[in-house]
């Protein structure tokens, strides 16, 4: 178990600056958030492999800058504009391969769902979207986003029984707290599942601060993932409003790094 950060976390900065930034504060485990069409095209991701290579630096996930609308593109009740989705999902597969990360995440659709999918309709849409991914030898990680449907740990243990060879999940700590919800039951329900962890902190004030600056029982969070059998990586995933400079960013790292040994 690692931890890594973001590119997120400078957001609104350019991708590959934001690539250029993390690695120059010590970084070498990074999540890569694309921002538009054309960092899916090939020029732009050479840059970015050839900057990953010569600073032996680790992708291990991307997260798709179409998740606001992953509702309307994917689970609506316009079927055609599914497969169509599908279909241009795999431009982030491919980048997602050529750049050498192993995990797509994906908040999926909202709740309540206005389009009035069922649970099975859902988890067949998700396991076709899935199977494309494996193709490339990445595996779909639906996120605990609030007010999207994987928010409660009731539709997690929904879909591990309906489609249990691909619900895979990314946890978010934030956005647990943010649905009411507590990360370690969220983690519990995701249990095997759990693939790729988002962390961050809070307070009494704020659903999201800098790991170790807040309440949040990061020992206690680290024991239960020992206890699940996770093996993944910890992803910073903050806002930019979320600290002064990069360098809290990568301390912030470096005092979590301490508490996993």
């Amino acid at each position: 178990m690692r931890i890594g950060a973001s590119t997120a976390c400078l957001y609104p900065m350019e991708t590959e600056k934001a690539l250029d930034t993390l690695i120059g504060s010590g970084f070498r485990i990074v999540e890569i958030f694309f921002n538009s069409f054309s960092e899916l095209e090939p020029e732009f991701l050479e840059r970015l492999r050839r900057r990953i290579s010569e600073s032996s630096c680790e992708v291990v996930s991307i997260h798709p800058f179409l998740s606001g609308i992953e509702p309307f593109l994917m689970f609506s009740n316009y079927e055609r504009r599914f497969y169509d989705t599908v279909d241009f999902y795999e431009k982030f597969y491919k980048a997602a391969q050529f750049l050498g990360a192993k995990k797509l995440v994906l908040h999926g659709g909202t709740f309540p769902d206005r389009y009035k999918l069922s649970d099975e309709e859902y988890c067949r849409r998700f396991e076709i979207l899935a199977e494309r991914g494996e193709r490339f030898g990445v595996e779909t990680l639906h996120e605990n986003v609030n007010k999207f449907r994987a928010s409660s740990p009731e539709f997690i243990s929904a879909m591990r029984e309906i489609i249990p060879n691909r619900a895979k999940f990314t946890l978010d700590i934030k956005q647990a707290v943010r649905s009411g919800q507590n990360p370690l039951e969220i983690l519990r329900a995701m249990g095997s599942g759990l693939r790729h962890i988002h962390i961050n902190d809070n307070t009494n004030d704020s659903d999201c601060v800098l790991p170790l600056c807040g309440i949040f029982d990061y020992t206690e969070f680290f024991n239960e993932c020992r206890k699940i059998g996770y093996d993944g990586d910890f992803i910073i995933e903050v806002y930019r409003t979320n600290f002064n400079n990069v360098q809290e960013l990568s301390e912030s790292a470096v005092n979590l790094s301490r508490l996993l040994t």
